[in-house]
């Protein structure tokens, strides 16, 4: 991994010492066939799998262990190989691609961080010590920038490569997510319009927005739920209400987030998604909620409207029923991913060798099974 060429206590000054690394890695990124992770017994047709699906991919998104350098090590080689397959992009009814891989983390925070993420691609003597004291500066909570400035350093010697900041500032008791917590999914809704890191009906539409920012449903909780008490995913009977009132908190994020890939697919990037693997797994959260927003522009585009452009019904920029989501009884209709797959999507979810190698397939009522992802990126603990 990147740990052993020492890239992960300070990152490479001189220009393209990171890629060439980086090209050195073999990441292992396994398929994952129904439940079990499938190793084959060659590392060059392991790579093979992952390397075509990204290749033509317009979202990837892969879901981490936080700070763990193997991962690491692996996000770098999959933006390497977004980046080579620029023209290789699927044929799909989003914009024409963009030439551009666009890189959202949930490690930086949206409105506020975004021009530092933006100055730093564009000094190439921009150091981690002068990006972490500026981050610092607007409220940066929990993450090391050491660590995940190497994807920013990567980006910058790759070019055509841009980055972004996809999740909510959560320092202050005025910060969406805080609200959310407190005061529940609607209010905390309405926090992140005010705080600028919800923008997307000024964009697309309000009726995009409110696709996106639909209200949570039973079966995302009842995998939120798992993640704190490792209860058996499939066992319904027994789902603990204790984490109920930190769910909406996490499902703000997951809206904002998601706001922040659709439109940067939109744009016509490829966009690879850095972020939690509980923002990620079996499609939950953000890939869920890209999707209701990709299936509210289909719509669009079916009633003979321009998809791409916001409603006609309003000018973009009219504010959504709050009441409505306050009103709002159940989630959104489950979500098949059969438009999502046509833009090419890719998740990729982190797991320790020490853990058992297979993952639990969700299995739900009248619909087909949902798998965790479609790769494990596997780490040594």
């Amino acid at each position: 991994g990147l740990r052993r060429h020492g890239t992960a206590a300070g990152m490479p000054q001189s220009r393209g010492s990171l890629l060439r690394l980086v090209r050195m890695h073999l990441p292992r990124i396994f398929p994952l066939t129904g439940s079990s992770v499938s190793q084959p017994e060659s590392d060059s047709s392991s790579c093979k799998g992952w390397r075509e699906a990204v290749r033509s991919a317009r979202v990837v998104y892969f879901g981490e262990r936080h700070e763990q350098h193997e991962v690491l090590a692996s996000q770098l080689a999959v933006l390497n190989e977004m980046h080579a397959g620029l023209e290789d992009v699927a044929d799909s009814w989003l914009p024409k691609p963009s030439g551009k891989v666009a890189v959202v983390f949930e490690m930086f925070h949206r409105p506020r961080q975004q021009a530092i993420l933006d100055a730093f691609l564009l000094d190439e003597r921009g150091d981690a010590d002068a990006l972490d004291k500026q981050l610092d500066s607007v409220g940066r909570v929990g993450f090391r920038t050491k660590h995940y400035g190497q994807l920013l350093l990567l980006a910058r010697e790759l070019g055509e490569v841009h980055t972004f900041a996809g999740f909510p500032p959560r320092r202050d008791a005025d910060d969406s997510v805080k609200v959310a917590a407190k005061q529940g999914f609607a209010r905390g809704l309405q926090a992140a319009r005010q705080e600028g890191s919800l923008v997307l009906a000024g964009m697309l539409g309000a009726d995009v927005e409110a696709a996106v920012c639909a209200p949570p449903c039973d079966e995302h909780y009842n995998f939120f739920e798992t993640m704190f008490t490792g209860r058996d995913l499939n066992d319904t009977q027994n789902v603990s209400n204790d984490f109920r009132r930190i769910f909406p908190a996490q499902c703000v994020a997951d809206a904002i987030c998601a706001a922040t890939v659709l439109e940067r697919l939109c744009h016509g990037d490829k966009v690879l998604v850095i972020l939690g693997c509980g923002h990620s797994d079996y499609g939950f959260s953000v890939p869920e909620r890209v999707e209701m927003g990709l299936q509210a522009l289909r719509q669009r585009s079916m009633d003979g409207e321009d998809a791409f452009q916001p409603s006609s019904q309003g000018d973009g920029s009219a504010s959504w029923s709050l009441q409505d989501v306050q009103d709002a009884q159940r989630g959104p209709a489950q979500v098949e991913f059969i438009e999502h797959a046509e833009v090419g999507a890719v998740r990729i979810t982190s797991r320790s060798s020490q853990e058992d190698e297979r993952q639990p397939v969700l299995q739900r009522r009248g619909t087909e099974p949902r798998k965790v992802a479609d790769f494990v990126c596997m780490y040594e603990a």
